[in-house]
């Protein structure tokens, strides 16, 4: 009976580990704007964070550049706002259509 408690409670705090990492990591999504700062409104935007990698689409291989020159910044910004660790491990980035534009 004990050990039917026990895994049962496991389960209970493995699923509430999950689920504060999802909150944390589409939180992390929301700060994208904040973070990376008004000039780059428009010219990027977060579509997805996966296991600890934010994905940005950028209207342009320049802004992609010059934002992964950035990236460590911004990594800081975005996890020490969270607050709860390295929510984020990494940012990726692509070029694409950017809705702001």
């Amino acid at each position: 009976m004990a050990e039917h408690i026990i895994k049962l409670l496991e389960g209970i705090f493995q699923r509430e580990s999950g689920l504060r990492r999802a909150v944390s990591e589409s939180s992390a999504a929301m700060l994208w704007k904040e973070a990376a700062g008004k000039e780059a409104e428009g010219k990027a935007e977060a579509l997805r964070v996966r296991d600890g990698v934010l994905w940005v689409v950028a209207s342009s291989a320049v802004w992609a550049q010059e934002l992964s020159l950035r990236k460590r910044e911004i990594l800081r910004r975005i996890n020490s706002r969270l607050g709860a660790g390295d929510v984020l491990k990494d940012i990726r980035f692509k070029t694409g259509s950017v809705q702001g534009e």
